[in-house]
């Protein structure tokens, strides 16, 4: 039989950003969660909305993980997803989005059937979740990379420009309540969390908008910025 170290499977190469964490300067995620030893070493999907049981853990945090996403891989029909295949990934401060064990490049589908075209949907603990506009045939050599180009499924703008040196699209943060939707929900998120005058609330919380480690006023500017734009992702990502 195989080894268990043995690498079997599709590995799907991808790029993603975090709005919250950006910075156009150096044109990478910070990683405030990970210095501050916030991140847990278990995948955090394991809850309501995700409902993820999957159990890739970390033997240690690497030293340019941003946070924890769950990539899924699906299939569309014109108006109903299906969800193929669900993993838990480590985000890197660059964008790339590899295994918690196993490859390094990408993330590794066991049940995706090579050459086969698949849509890929990033999603994470407070940023709108964002999907390919349409299906990639996998394994890929080269990255997805979310962040090269506005995301649109439909008519639906999926990103934030952040502009700079390195001027990119992301994933928009303000998504505490975790329902695909910038709204007053998302406020009393990061409001429960956070008072006035008070120390900062430290951790991992859905509510730290700006991935600091640290709720506090920061955040609330985050999630207002994008509550005034309206943004929104119903219908157009897939729920799982």
């Amino acid at each position: 039989g195989l080894s268990a170290c043995s690498t079997t499977g599709t590995v799907v190469q991808l790029k993603a950003f975090l709005e919250g964490t950006y910075s156009a300067g150096t044109g990478l995620m910070g990683k405030s969660l990970n210095t501050g030893g916030y991140i847990p070493t278990a995948q955090p999907y394991t809850g309501t909305p995700w409902n993820y049981a999957g159990t890739e853990t970390l033997a240690a945090i690497p030293t340019d993980m941003t946070d924890w996403v769950l990539v899924s891989a699906a299939t569309y029909n014109g108006s109903a997803w299906t969800i193929v295949e669900r993993k838990a990934a480590v985000l890197k401060q660059d964008g790339t989005i590899v295994d918690a064990s196993g490859s390094t490049t990408g993330v590794t589908f066991s049940t995706l059937t090579s050459g086969g075209n698949y849509y890929f949907v990033i999603r994470h603990r407070n940023h709108l979740s964002v999907v390919t506009p349409s299906a990639i045939s996998v394994p890929n050599a080269t990255p997805y990379n979310f962040g090269s180009a506005q995301q649109t499924f439909g008519a639906i703008n999926q990103e934030k420009q952040i502009t700079g040196t390195n001027a990119k699209f992301c994933m928009i943060s303000g998504n505490g309540n975790v329902n695909d939707l910038i709204n007053a929900l998302d406020f009393i998120t990061w409001k429960s969390a956070f008072t006035a005058g008070a120390p900062a609330t430290q951790g991992y919380k859905a509510g730290d908008y700006d991935l600091s480690g640290l709720i506090n006023a920061l955040d609330f500017v985050k999630w207002k910025a994008n509550f005034t734009g309206g943004f929104t992702q119903t219908a157009t990502v897939p729920q799982q």
